[in-house]
């Protein structure tokens, strides 16, 4: 048996709501768990935090107005298919919010059974199309990460979750020791094995939320949302520096590798640039390299809090 998907619905009237459910109930080719919203603020959290399908926008809900409404369920979640409900004299603002990346409008007037099941229909079948085209976009073929075009999308966005939970964002610029030697000496196979191991290993040294990019050459990302203060950050990049090191195995060769890395944090208050924050977290790891720095040493390292994946 098929699993039902999610709707989310944000509509702060009850009888249009109860009106929109009941519709959603009869939807003939999809059955859906619809979940209510009554003002942006909620409807923003459960979209950042879970998969929704579709999400039915009313534009004017108690904390937000227009366009503002649209634009905010848009960067929560970026994935779903957005269907704006408006009023009778709104038809010039939806047509905004389709420019705005919403998949589809519907005067609340029109909304019958069919009408519905048809615009969610087309609605996610254009959606799920956006993001295929999207992830080919934002995907480095090599290593299956994102890549710089999604590092940029996304530093916005990560700004924003930070600054609504009164957090701030941490960013991590990590190099690979001694790269141009491997691959001068056992060829660009084994540079591709190495890139791809360090990948996958960092998928699973952060949490599952972080985000994990490969800016280019034997250079990475990650971007650690929610944090309290540098020193958070820290842990982490002197944990990659003095325990993330392996080794990779090609033909007859055992090759040995470290990690480089340096840190920054940035307060949503002050939108700061992504390449300011990186060109700091790079000061910082050519210090390292340098002997300027040093990491931690591992007893240090052990009584910080990880932030590792859970």
């Amino acid at each position: 048996m098929t699993q039902p998907k999610r709707a989310l619905l944000l509509e702060d009237n009850d009888i249009d709501a109860a009106i929109t459910c009941r519709l959603l109930e009869k939807c003939s080719h999809q059955h859906f768990d619809v979940v209510r919203c009554t003002c942006l603020a909620e409807a923003v959290e459960k979209l950042a935090h879970s998969d929704f399908e579709v999400a039915l926008i009313d534009l004017n809900v108690p904390d937000s107005e227009g366009l503002d409404t649209v634009r905010e369920t848009l960067r929560a979640g970026p994935n779903t298919a957005m269907i704006v409900l408006t009023g009778a004299s709104e038809t010039e603002l939806a047509i905004e919010a389709l420019e705005m990346g919403a998949q589809d409008f519907l005067p609340k007037s029109a909304i019958s059974e069919h009408v519905l099941d048809r615009v969610i229909q087309y609605s996610v079948r254009r959606k799920n199309k956006e993001n295929a085209l999207a992830e080919k976009a934002y995907i480095d073929n090599l290593t299956g990460l994102g890549n710089r075009a999604l590092l940029v999308e996304q530093w916005e966005r990560c700004l924003g979750r930070s600054s609504r939970s009164m957090r701030k964002t941490g960013v991590l610029l990590i190099d690979i020791n001694k790269f141009k030697q491997v691959n001068d000496e056992f060829g660009h196979n084994a540079g591709d094995i190495l890139l791809k191991d360090v990948a996958e290993r960092l998928k699973t040294f952060v949490r599952k939320n972080d985000l994990v990019i490969r800016l280019g050459g034997d250079e990475f990302v990650v971007i650690l949302e929610n944090v309290r203060a540098k020193a958070e950050v820290d842990a982490l990049r002197d944990l990659l520096m003095t325990k993330f090191g392996g080794h990779i195995r090609v033909d007859e060769d055992h090759i040995d590798y470290t990690l480089s890395a340096g840190s920054a944090l940035s307060a949503p208050v002050d939108h700061e640039e992504l390449t300011a924050a990186l060109h700091r977290a790079d000061l910082e790891m050519y210090a390292f390299k340098t002997g300027a720095l040093k990491p931690a040493d591992s007893k240090d390292i052990e009584q910080t809090p990880r932030r590792a994946a859970s």
